[in-house]
This record gives structure tokens, sequence and C-alpha cells, in this order.
């Protein structure tokens, strides 16, 4: 990846996290969150292969990056690639282990709540919400981090349908 969009996710990552940990926004449904995740993961795999069957992908592998000028532009698209597609992975298992932390705490504040809950459950109580405290923030730095990713590949999704358009006039 380039240095610039390196910087620009860190960060656009910390100032998200901060602030939603200082702040303490919640998240309002992780269902809907899921569901953008999984299409955005369409849409990269369906780029990844659209890219892949094009000139384009040809053109960009013969082609030497500027900023990294040991790689070629394929390689470098390949690490836009990959590095989205471990935000998006990430992401989703960070909202399956934060749904999975929540289930655990309603659990043992029923078991408080009718009085068979004792020192450790407390303990375990007080560990459980200290995770949901910074996994809420992750999910959301990471969501708005996706969103930024999906955003630069589609401008090289959009190059790539444009040089096909003139290759093939």
């Amino acid at each position: 990846m380039h240095k610039k969009h390196k910087w620009m996710i860190g960060i656009i990552f910390l100032s998200i996290y901060s602030i939603s940990l200082i702040f303490s926004l919640e998240l309002p449904n992780f269902s809907d969150i899921l569901t953008v995740l999984s299409i955005n993961l369409g849409f990269y795999l369906t780029a990844l292969s659209v890219i892949y069957k094009s000139n384009f992908s040809q053109k960009l592998a013969q082609e030497i990056d500027k900023e990294r000028k040991h790689n070629s532009k394929l390689k470098v698209l390949t690490n836009y690639f990959s590095f989205s597609v471990k935000n998006v992975i990430l992401d989703i298992l960070s909202i399956l282990f934060f749904q999975i932390i929540d289930e655990k705490t309603v659990e043992l504040l029923e078991m408080q709540k009718y009085g068979s809950g004792n020192e450790l459950t407390e303990k375990i109580l007080f560990i459980l919400s200290a995770c949901q405290k910074f996994l809420s923030p992750l999910i959301l730095a990471l969501t708005v981090i996706n969103f930024l990713l999906v955003f630069l590949i589609f401008r090289i999704f959009l190059n790539s349908f444009i040089l096909e358009a003139r290759s093939g006039e």
C-alpha cells in the first residue's frame, strides 16, 4: 500500500476509535453492519475477478509503481485487496466476539439478579464489560476504514473499466 494511504488509514482509525471511546458511541445494529460487510466482501471478490480477466491487469503487471519501485502496480493493487479483505474479516470476527460477550454478560447478570452470583461473577462481569467498552469503538473504526478502502478500490475498478473501453475502440 502507498504510504499516504497507510497514514490516512492510521489517522482515521485512531480518530474514530478515540472519539467513540471517549463519547461511548454505540453501534445501532450489528446485523446491518454484517450485511454491509458481506456486500463489501462480495464487491472485493467481484472487482478482483473482473480486473484479473482484463487487459488492465496485464498493463499493471508491466508497470513499476512510482512509490514502491521494487513492486509492479499489480503487486501494489494485490496488497490493497489483501488488506481490505483482512479488514472485513477482522471486523466480522470482532462483531461475532462482541455478540458472544454480550450474551454471556446477560447470562451472568441474570444469575446475579436471582442471587446465584458471587465474587467471581462480579469479576467476570467487569472483564466482559471492559471488553465490550473497547470492542465497540474497534468495530466502528474498522467499519469506517472499510468504507474508505471500498472507495479507494472502487476508483481503481472504474479506471480498469475506462481502460478496457478505450482498448476496445
